[in-house]
Formats: C-alpha cells, sequence, structure tokens
C-alpha cells in the first residue's frame, strides 16, 4: 500500500445515497471521530456502533443550509460539536439549535479542541459569509488533514495539509473571472440610492451572509461628486456626503430578521433595524408611494415583486460579457461571489501544498468535480480524485 493510498483512509464521504431521506449534501468523515457539516447515515452509525466507535465529534464550517441540513441529529449522535462564534450565534438566531453543552466555540487564532482519540482541530477563516471556516485536524500520528469548506481565496490563511478535502463550486473553467468585491458593493450602493432618491422601491434577492453584507454596506455614506443631480443646490465644486435616508425601511423575511440581528456585532451593530416583511405592510407602503428595500434569498419569489426594482446579487455567467453590474430582462444583476474563482481554487490548493486532493462532489454537480479533479491532476501535478456518493444512480432512482 503506496502513501496515497494511507492518506486516503483519512478522510471519506460516506453518505448513503441509496437512502431517499438523505440530503444531497454530505458528511465529510475525517480521522477516527470527526464529522464535518453533516451527519451519518442511519448504514453508518449502525456501522460505526458495530465497531464501537464511540465520542463523535462534529464540526460546522458555517450556517448555510446545505451545511446544517441535519445538525440536529448530532445533539444526541456527537460528544461534541465546534463550530465559529458567529456561525454560533446565527445558528441560534435562526432557530436551528438550542443552547447545550456539547458546543464549543473556536474563535481565537490558535484555539485547538482535542478529541478522545487525540485529533487536533483548528478553524482558519474562509471568507465566504460571516463566521465560515476552514477546517484542519491534525492526526495524532501527524497527518494533517484540511477539509475547505466554502471559501473565498486569495486573503485567507491557508494551512498546509498532507490531505485536502475541497470544495468544487465554481470549480469549472467558466467561473475564471475576478470580481472586486468593494467595487460591485458599491454599485448596488449607487443603484439603490438612484432607486430610492426617485421614489421607488428596490428588491434584492441575495443569499444569506452575503444579504448581511450587502444590508452594511448600504447603511455606509460616501463623499462622491457623481450624480449631482439627484441632489439640490449643488455647486459644481461641492464633494458630498451621499447616505441612504435612516427613515427609509428595509424589510426581510422573519428568519433573515432573526439572522441579521443574531450577527450585527460582525457589522459593528451598523445595520438599521430590520422590518418583517408582510403583504399587509407592504401594501401600505404601495399605497403610500413610499420606497423601501426589501429582502429575500435567492430563487424567492414574493408577490410583491411586480413593484419593485428587483437586483439579483449572485455569481452570474453573464458577468464575463456585461461585467459586475448589469441590467437584462428589466431586472439588474450583481456579481457578488462568495466562493472563489476557478483560477483561485486551482491557487488555493496549490498554496495548501497537500500530496493528496478529495473534491466534494456532492455540494455541486459530478461532472464539476471530475473534471476539477482532472485539473488539479493535470495542472498542478497533484494526485486528486472526485467523491461523490453514487449521486446519478441516486437521481435516477428518486425519478
Amino acid at each position: 500500500m503506496n502513501e496515497y493510498d494511507e492518506l486516503a483512509k483519512l478522510a471519506d464521504i460516506p453518505g448513503d445515497r441509496w437512502d431517499d431521506n438523505y440530503p444531497d449534501s454530505q458528511a465529510i468523515k475525517i480521522g477516527r471521530s470527526i464529522i464535518c457539516d453533516g451527519y451519518l447515515s442511519e448504514k453508518e452509525e449502525r456501522e460505526g456502533k458495530k465497531k464501537e466507535e464511540v465520542g463523535l465529534t462534529a464540526v460546522f464550517s458555517h450556517f448555510h443550509e446545505d451545511h446544517t441540513y441535519n445538525i440536529k441529529r448530532t445533539f444526541t449522535g456527537c460528544d461534541n460539536i465546534i463550530l465559529s462564534k458567529t456561525t454560533y450565534d446565527a445558528l441560534l438566531g435562526m432557530g436551528k439549535i438550542t443552547e447545550r453543552g456539547t458546543f464549543h466555540v473556536l474563535e481565537k487564532p490558535g484555539d485547538q479542541f482535542v478529541t478522545n482519540y487525540g485529533e487536533k482541530i483548528q478553524l482558519f477563516d474562509a471568507n465566504h459569509v460571516p463566521g465560515s471556516k476552514q477546517v484542519l485536524v491534525t492526526m495524532d500520528s501527524g497527518e494533517r488533514i484540511l477539509y475547505s469548506g466554502d471559501f473565498s481565496y486569495p486573503n485567507i490563511p491557508v494551512p498546509e495539509a498532507d490531505l485536502l478535502v475541497l470544495e468544487s463550486e465554481h470549480g469549472e473553467a467558466v467561473y475564471d473571472f475576478d470580481t472586486d468585491k468593494p467595487s460591485v458593493l458599491r454599485s448596488i450602493w449607487r443603484h439603490v440610492y438612484k432607486e430610492i432618491e426617485s421614489g421607488n422601491p428596490v428588491e434584492i434577492r441575495v443569499h444569506r451572509g452575503t444579504m448581511q453584507d450587502v444590508m452594511a454596506e448600504l447603511e455606509k455614506e460616501y463623499y462622491d461628486d457623481e450624480d449631482k443631480n439627484l441632489l439640490n443646490d449643488v455647486s459644481d465644486n461641492s464633494i458630498l456626503k451621499k447616505y441612504i435616508r435612516r427613515k427609509i425601511p428595509f424589510l426581510a423575511d422573519e428568519v433573515d430578521v432573526n439572522l441579521t440581528n443574531s450577527i450585527k456585532h460582525k457589522y459593528n451593530e451598523n445595520i438599521r433595524e430590520i422590518e418583517i416583511a408582510n403583504n399587509d405592510r407592504l401594501d401600505e407602503l404601495n399605497d403610500k408611494k413610499e420606497p423601501y428595500v426589501r429582502f429575500a434569498t435567492v430563487g424567492r419569489t414574493t408577490p410583491q415583486q411586480d413593484r419593485a426594482t428587483v437586483i439579483q446579487v449572485d455569481v452570474n455567467k453573464g458577468f464575463k460579457n456585461h461585467g459586475a453590474f448589469f441590467s437584462s430582462g428589466g431586472r439588474y444583476f450583481a456579481c457578488l461571489a462568495a466562493h472563489s474563482s476557478y483560477k483561485n481554487v486551482l491557487g488555493y490548493v496549490k498554496a495548501t501544498k497537500a500530496k493528496l486532493v478529495m473534491v466534494d462532489g456532492t455540494r455541486a454537480s459530478v461532472q464539476t468535480a471530475k473534471e476539477l479533479a482532472n485539473d488539479i491532476s493535470e495542472k498542478l501535478h497533484k494526485v486528486a480524485f472526485p467523491k461523490f456518493c453514487k449521486y446519478e444512480h441516486w437521481r435516477n432512482k428518486k425519478k
């Protein structure tokens, strides 16, 4: 058995795709006792009990649904649950967890948790959403396993590892772009400002976490001499402070209001009070012809969307042809990717200096995972393979 075979034993994605109730997003199993971003299927639980494996530790990289789908199963199945302070606060705010003694927060650089088997767990910033982390496990025998989770590279610390478990979203050449996040946020701010000053409501579709980034951006004040026609009494030489008036209501679904309130500390509390969106309140604002900003998650259809200027904040393949902020079909698109570009995914893999790369194909398409593993092998000269748990067979069975 060679070195790569030995390393491959240190991590797995063991989900049972023949279990119709098991979610698309799978748990990442590391070492002897660590489960990341999920929990084992009933089949794996039974096999684990046969081996008398006890004292499981769960780690959650961030609060998105595809990484916390079955977190409640860890309450009784794991002795310890590890996460960052912001992820803990977010999950509490959204009602996905309750306070209990099994939770352990790793927040400061150098914080670590040691399992019953001597495995050391450390968390490193992933720059995906507030509180998102990479998970580094050091075995008692010295091998290092890094689970990337969702990440945005560069501008993050990159731990070196022997084995890398890599998320594969945006792991294809079509996502080979670079966006300047502050510039895109500023474009969103500028357009919302124009619409509000013109008396028009705005609806912003955006994933959670990035949603709060946009909320915080809209609270900023800018000194700017552009668009002077929007303001009164402007002289040619004036440099004016512009801001979205505090009396303009910001509204969102109740879960997003609770999430925002729970992680406001990440933004120094600089987000105005967000109202819970409901039909009566939105009808009232419409009848009074008062502008507002309504936030909803991507893919969410709201009854009042035809009244507002819609801005969808998400990665968009039209970026290369149209730029990072453009209009199409009566709405606006802002390419504000919380994931790395394809080029930066490869840069991240190189920076880890991993000898072996396992590509997680359960949170992206199987084809993407296969192509990314192949590109890593060809371009970086590393041993890489996809892991996707019979995804296509399971999909066919569901049909």
